[in-house]
């Protein structure tokens, strides 16, 4: 009940739906002005096209998390809105065994304590 996705591809919502029950909402604005926290995982040269779209719906309390290789806090701020708190982290191959290692960087926003907790726990999910 604390976990919401999408996704463009069909048939993986209902395999991730099928594999741990979780119910999938049916795009992106609807999953942004449901979450607090989003996890913004396309691949970089989707991005921009994605900023674009959930732009006007991002508020300054909501934190994004980007795993996404090569796209930086700024360009990320730049695309979403300067006000926008972003966490970006990167997890190894073992992350897929529990046993991974995530390096991650916030940004120069200002968090509060349980926000901090709330991704750390996140991401010790599946390692270090």
């Amino acid at each position: 009940d604390q976990v919401s996705y999408t996704s463009l591809d069909k048939k993986q919502l209902e395999l991730v739906k099928e594999q741990t029950g979780i119910e999938y909402l049916t795009g992106n604005i609807e999953l942004v002005k449901s979450c607090k926290y989003i996890i913004i995982a396309v691949k970089p040269q989707h991005f921009s096209s994605l900023g674009k779209e959930i732009k006007e719906f991002i508020t300054k309390d909501h934190i994004i998390l980007s795993p996404m290789g090569g796209v930086t806090i700024s360009m990320l701020k730049e695309v979403l809105g300067i006000d926008t708190k972003i966490i970006r982290f990167m997890p190894n191959t073992p992350a897929l065994v529990g046993e991974g290692m995530t390096l991650v960087t916030f940004g120069t926003d200002i968090f509060i304590e349980e926000e901090k907790e709330t991704f750390l726990k996140f991401i010790q999910s599946f390692g270090t």
